[in-house]
């Protein structure tokens, strides 16, 4: 036997609201249907934002700080004391392209590569005078 009409199974209370043939059940809905889902991908302003946010406080400040550094070392000269990247201190005692040699002691010569001189020390003491004029 081969039914043209899909079978329905019903408990006996609820025979009196059978469906006719050729008409399905349907599930009762309860409440508002679910909000549809996103793509899944993010706003792009929320990029555009993270990427402001990134430059500002990452990458501005290191190239301000690179452009500095590389002024301090293209301004070196002859007596200048400096401090390497070492915590060495030292004076200039002759300035090349690539090269610093540093006078650490009577009569001991030091031979750096440029880019190892963190920083002059004679920066740093006027730096530690106006700090020390600030607190008093």
């Amino acid at each position: 036997m081969h039914p043209s009409a899909p079978i329905f199974f019903q408990d006996s209370s609820s025979a009196a609201s059978a469906p006719t043939q050729g008409e399905t059940l349907t599930a009762p809905t309860e409440g508002p249907p679910p909000p549809p889902t996103g793509s899944g991908f993010p706003d792009p302003t929320l990029f555009l934002i993270i990427g402001a946010l990134f430059w500002f406080l990452i990458l501005g400040p290191e190239r301000k700080n690179r452009k500095k550094r590389q002024a301090m070392l293209d301004s070196l000269s002859k007596g200048d004391e400096v401090m390497t990247t070492g915590g060495l201190f030292g004076r200039v005692s002759k300035v090349d392209e690539h090269e610093v040699i540093l006078v650490v002691a009577d009569g001991v010569r030091l031979r750096f590569s440029r880019s190892a001189v963190q920083s002059l020390s004679n920066e740093e003491d006027e730096s530690d005078e106006a700090d020390d004029s600030k607190k008093s």
